[in-house]
């Protein structure tokens, strides 16, 4: 699966430590789109690339008004960067993870980026930015494909909380709710999380989890008919989900959060929307934070524990593991994503306390090294 800016709840982010935010306050505005310079003390909080080669990072840096959102345009893999026209975002003010997506037709590049309370969009790679209107107290979940921007919008109305999905074409901003998806749970906006896997055509699975109350999961035989299924985790446990193919449907449980210590199961369908246990328990080093899948027998997991951000792989469908990334003082890994079967992303670390880093692997995940920004 593509790996798609997981919205982690706050109940989930007291027991893993998360509180990605901006940088210090005091500097000069960001530089102007197209800018080849990136922001003195930027510390980035998202990334998302449509190839190898092209990618955008989401931070923040010092600025007038305390800390201000830029975003990093590449098209050489890292190797340099370009300032984007800044979409005018600020750290969530509760320490919510920020989000980045991005999708590319051919004459269109749109960009979607969140700090959960607020969400703009570009139509236009970055050249500008509008905000989304949409009836959600705050934004879960973000996933591209070529077809389109998927959006979990979260709304509360005293202790009831509203999860919907809504889409918008990748060519305009135009957004219209997905049938089938809707779930009422008794929860809160601070503890809710939800997760959204794509295949080329669009979401086949998507699931929501409520800190102590029962989770929901929905899922279809395409993208334009999704049914509410059983979810496949417990109630108490949160689900990553990944999509390798109609065969290999993945969901990661995870719970029983202690100190730095998790405990995980994968499970796998064939596409009926049961999940079965599959291949041997993944290590249970880390408090999980990111999910993804590269094949029908690879997939990933990211974690943090001990201020390190650590991706837990196999590399045959679960019968054994391999730690492939700690990286001491940095934090939780997320927007972990593959481009193809080897070349990976992810950020690893807090924005709010200049630890984070994003990470490359040219490798299928085997081996990481830090982008230089």
């Amino acid at each position: 699966m593509r790996r798609l800016r997981y919205s982690i709840p706050t109940a989930a982010l007291l027991a893993l430590g998360l509180a990605l935010g901006g940088g210090a306050a005091g500097a000069a505005d960001p530089p102007h789109h197209g800018a080849t310079t990136v922001p003195d003390g930027f510390s980035p909080a998202a990334t998302s690339w449509v190839s190898p080669q092209q990618g955008w990072v989401l931070g923040y840096a010092p600025c007038a008004e305390g800390s201000c959102a830029s975003v990093l345009h590449t098209m050489n893999g890292g190797s340099s960067w370009s300032t984007m026209r800044p979409p005018g975002l600020h750290p969530s003010e509760f320490g919510n993870v920020s989000h980045l997506v991005a999708t590319q037709s051919r004459w269109v590049t749109t960009l979607v980026a969140s700090n959960t309370e607020e969400t703009v969009i570009s139509t236009d790679g970055g050249g500008s930015w509008r905000p989304v209107d949409l009836p959600a107290d705050a934004v879960g979940d973000l996933a591209a494909t070529s077809e389109g921007i998927y959006l979990a919008a979260h709304t509360a109305a005293g202790d009831q909380l509203t999860t919907t999905l809504w889409r918008t074409p990748g060519t305009r901003s135009s957004w219209e709710p997905v049938p089938g998806v809707s779930a009422e749970v008794q929860t809160s906006l601070s503890s809710v999380m939800s997760d959204i896997a794509v295949d080329p055509g669009g979401p086949r699975l998507v699931g929501e989890t409520g800190y102590g109350t029962p989770a929901h999961a929905w899922a279809g035989p395409d993208a334009t008919d999704l049914e509410e299924i059983d979810a496949p985790c417990g109630e108490l446990a949160t689900q990553f989900f990944g999509f390798a193919d109609e065969a290999h449907q993945y969901v990661l449980c995870s719970e029983n959060p202690g100190r730095g210590r998790m405990a995980k199961e994968l499970r796998v369908s064939g596409g009926d929307g049961t999940f079965d246990p599959v291949g041997t328990t993944p290590p249970d080093q880390g408090l999980t934070s990111d999910f993804a899948t590269v094949g029908a027998g690879v997939v990933a997991i990211g974690a943090t524990g001990g201020d390190a951000g650590i991706v837990h792989m196999t590399f045959d469908r679960g019968q054994t593991w391999e730690t492939t990334l700690f990286a001491e003082d940095t934090g939780p890994v997320q927007d972990l994503a593959f481009q193809d079967p080897d070349h990976g992303v992810l950020v690893a670390g807090y924005a709010s306390v200049g630890t984070s880093v994003v990470f490359r692997t040219e490798d299928g995940g085997h081996t990481w090294e830090p982008l230089d920004l």
